[in-house]
């Protein structure tokens, strides 16, 4: 799979990722050609009418499209909170009813998990 983030400005571990060529950066905001030939998108800007208009471009093409803010329900999933560690993954999802609830209580079971102590199998 290849990962495409479209963004003017983005922080310095996924410019790291574009150098290392793990990623593809395109330094500008969204415009709707950006969709053509997705498979998945996640919009996820500090705008709502930018991640609205990007859900759009995807409802053209058919592509399963996820926002991150209010405009949640109009989207095609629904993310879970989650995180992987010594062979358990964990996932916690509030439906999209609160993210940041989702994200605080993975956060809290990933602390819990980090003080248990080691079993043997």
């Amino acid at each position: 799979a290849s990962i495409t983030v479209v963004s003017p400005e983005t922080c310095d571990e996924i410019l790291m990722l574009a150098e290392e060529e793990i990623i593809t950066h395109i330094s500008r905001y969204f415009e709707e050609k950006d969709a053509d030939n997705m498979f998945i998108v996640f919009a996820a800007t500090d705008s709502e009418e930018v991640n609205l208009a990007v859900m759009q471009a995807c409802r053209k093409r058919n592509i399963l499209c996820c926002t991150v803010d209010g405009n949640w329900r109009d989207g095609d999933f629904v993310s879970p909170a989650s995180f992987s560690k010594d062979g358990i993954t964990v996932s916690v999802s509030t439906g999209g009813q609160s993210c940041t609830r989702a994200r605080d209580i993975k956060n809290m079971l990933a602390d819990t998990l980090d003080n248990l102590p080691e079993q043997e199998d």
